[in-house]
């Protein structure tokens, strides 16, 4: 753990203490923008594990994954020497998944707390595309059916560049559509841009409140851009000053309702930081 974790390396124990006391005293009162509605943390409904996992992983994910977990059982039936393995690959997906839905934790952004999840679903899709390849002779064809496989990761690298973590596939319309429905850019991703945007624009001197986490905002401004944290420091906003706010759990929408958007970043019509000016 030592190793793998810098974080602990200045000093291993006090970090280390530091980390259990940050993660037992985290709020289990966040809000979770899922299919439009805001839900409590401890409240998500049972679907939103499996909505997210459909809608977040690229086209092609499951319809390998379930064609490779046919392939996988044959594969068993045949060869009694697999099945021991693949049965504890599969049981290793399928547990996790299953004690999500059933015990239904408190959760927030996303799945990102159960990422280990994920290498049995890219096996089993292995098997699918390796059945493909097997079948599959001209090297032509091959290099297409690899493209059409990639083509919607590549895309969405792309267009969301470096928002790629908000991304969501076709089933829901998109990150455009999914925008307002789920949540986008939760770790504040967007406040380099907003800040290095801002820093070209604004006026000399300019005062920006930080709806929230100042210090990531404080992290890329220079000394031209004074960064205020707008939860401690709201009754100091005089007319004139900015606000800069993630559209988490659509935020925007209600802080400065009326107030203009002085600029914003976004991907499309994904919106996910917005900076208005106080009347």
């Amino acid at each position: 753990m030592y190793i793998f974790w810098p974080f602990l390396w200045p000093d291993p124990i006090g970090r280390f203490i530091f980390v259990l006391q940050a993660m037992s005293n985290a709020p289990a009162d966040l809000k979770i923008l899922f299919m439009g509605k805001l839900y409590p943390a401890y409240e998500l409904p049972r679907r939103y594990f499996p909505t997210l996992l459909t809608y977040t992983l690229t086209e092609p994910t499951w319809p390998l994954f379930i064609a490779g977990t046919v392939i996988a059982i044959k594969k068993a039936i045949q060869e009694s020497k697999d099945r021991a393995r693949l049965g504890i690959t599969f049981l290793w997906f399928g547990f996790v998944i299953s004690a999500l839905v059933i015990t239904n934790p408190p959760n927030s952004d996303g799945y990102r707390h159960y990422l280990f999840m994920f290498p049995p679903i890219f096996i089993f899709a292995g098997f699918a595309i390796n059945e493909i390849f097997i079948r599959i002779q001209h090297n032509g064809i091959k290099a297409a059916a690899v493209l059409a496989l990639l083509l919607p990761a590549i895309i969405a690298n792309v267009t969301l560049h470096p928002y790629q973590y908000a991304y969501y596939n076709t089933f829901t319309g998109g990150t455009d559509k999914a925008f307002r429905q789920y949540e986008t850019d939760y770790w504040l991703t967007c406040y380099r841009e907003a800040i290095l945007d801002f820093e070209k624009e604004a006026p000399q001197g300019s005062q920006l409140f930080v709806k929230r986490e100042s210090y990531i905002a404080e992290y890329y401004a220079s000394s031209n851009i004074t960064i205020r944290d707008y939860r401690t420091e709201l009754k100091d906003i005089q007319p004139g000053d900015f606000v800069l706010i993630n559209t988490r759990t659509n935020d925007d929408e209600k802080i400065l309702k009326d107030a203009p958007a002085f600029m914003d970043v976004r991907r499309r019509n994904a919106i996910f930081c917005v900076i208005k000016q106080a009347p």
